[in-house]
């Protein structure tokens, strides 16, 4: 089923992919797999087949959403996620799904999580792994399905702010 995720049509990838997050249900090593599966192929930066990109962008909406409702409920997939992303230590091995996936979280946490991810962002920036052109691409690419977190990008944006000016 991993291998689905590569291959698989944007418009088949919710499937998938809620498929994939829920079957990992208290196991560890397959959450730390499943991670990986996602981390490696979700990354939206294929040019659309559809005439105006319309299908595409849907296709990447419904795979975000798929992939938010599955882990709300995850608690070893999250921790595992955090773990990956909090791990990678070289700019090159981050990938846009790691930018995604935090702000997912962010949405989806209490003020805890969120004050935990915001020092993840905090971290990865002033560590040079999450340089400008990498952010800008990982959002701008895919702009429409990221629309419904607008909002969070905005809190990390002003919780960055707020670290920038305490020193």
């Amino acid at each position: 089923v991993m291998d689905l995720v590569r291959s698989a049509e944007p418009n088949d990838l919710p499937v998938v992919v809620r498929y994939l997050v829920q079957s990992c249900s208290g196991s560890a090593e397959l959450a730390v797999s499943t991670v990986a599966a996602l981390r490696k192929n979700l990354n939206f930066f294929s040019a659309s087949d559809d005439d105006d990109g319309k299908g595409t962008d849907q296709g990447q909406t419904l795979t975000l959403e798929a992939l938010r409702s599955g882990l709300k409920f995850r608690k070893t997939l999250v921790s595992s996620l955090l773990d990956e992303i909090r791990n990678v230590d070289s700019a090159e091995a981050h990938k846009p799904f790691d930018v995604w996936a935090l702000i997912m979280l962010r949405e989806m946490g209490d003020s805890k999580r969120q004050k935990d991810i915001d020092r993840i962002f905090k971290k990865k920036i002033t560590d040079r792994l999450f340089a400008a052109g990498f952010m800008r691409d990982s959002i701008t690419n895919n702009s429409q399905a990221l629309r419904p977190y607008f909002r969070q990008f905005c809190a990390v944006a002003d919780s960055l702010m707020k670290a920038h000016d305490d020193g």
